[in-house]
């Protein structure tokens, strides 16, 4: 006979990990100060952005927010503090509010 299984209650029978999709983007940008004026705009801008919605960022890390799924990290340039690299990632079913997000860091640099 045959019968439908919900996937995590087969991957727990079989002893498999669960896979995830993951979405990842790097943007770069120019704003003054610190790692941590920056981790400051971003969740100044991500109130505004998410209002409305359950989710907010939280710091989870010396250079890391949090919401769901979504995970930005930012690194700066030793020699140019001002420059950084701010990676969004997110997996596939937190895709409208990973899309967000990204949008919300790429108009940091405008």
């Amino acid at each position: 006979s045959l019968t439908l299984e919900h996937p995590e209650t087969v991957n727990n029978q079989l002893g498999l990990g669960l896979h995830t999709v993951r979405f990842t983007s790097t943007v770069s940008v120019s704003y003054p100060g610190d790692i941590n004026s920056t981790i400051q705009r971003l969740v100044e801008l991500s109130k505004v952005r998410l209002r409305g919605t359950n989710f907010n960022l939280q710091k989870t890390g010396e250079s890391e927010l949090r919401t769901e799924s979504v995970i930005i990290q930012i690194e700066s340039n030793e020699d140019e503090d001002e420059n950084k690299d701010i990676r969004v990632s997110w997996a596939y079913s937190d895709d409208a509010l990973g899309s967000n997000i990204l949008q919300m860091v790429q108009s940091l640099s405008s």
